[in-house]
């Protein structure tokens, strides 16, 4: 339970940071890549 508890926090800093970079670095390359790395989790934030 632990475990998955902070999987899913982890989860939740790195969709949060990915998000935050794509809207202040639209055009910025690097900011592409993170919602492609992050597939499903970036999506399902949005």
């Amino acid at each position: 339970m632990a475990v998955t508890s902070l999987d899913a926090t982890t989860a939740l800093i790195i969709e949060a940071h990915a998000c935050h970079r794509q809207r202040v670095f639209p055009t910025r390359g690097k900011s592409g890549t993170a919602p492609t790395l992050l597939g499903p989790l970036g999506n399902g934030g949005n």
